[in-house]
């Protein structure tokens, strides 16, 4: 009996997850993307978060050596003009 219930609850559960699968049509990488790549020269912008690891300092030391960088553009100030706010992890030249 106790064999039973535990083919029972198996087969329940492998008939549960085949129909949770479902075949879902993927969307190609180009109609996801919502950003266009620019260079320097169109932005204006000179930028670089380039990373030199050390012996004291990389990702084996610390967690969060690739993480930490970003840019963020809003009308800040309220002046109608559109704001940029570029911060890097490492120190700039």
């Amino acid at each position: 009996m106790m064999k039973a219930r535990s083919i029972h609850a198996l087969l329940v559960m492998l008939l549960t997850t085949l129909l949770a699968c479902k075949s879902k049509q993927q969307e190609t990488i180009a109609t996801q993307l919502s950003f266009t790549l620019r260079t320097a020269d169109e932005t204006g912008l000179q930028f670089a978060n380039t990373l030199k690891p050390t012996a004291d300092f990389n990702m084996f030391n610390y967690m969060y050596f690739y993480n930490g960088a970003g840019v963020a553009t809003a009308d800040f100030n309220n002046d109608g003009f559109t704001g940029c706010i570029l911060c890097r992890q490492s120190a700039g030249q």
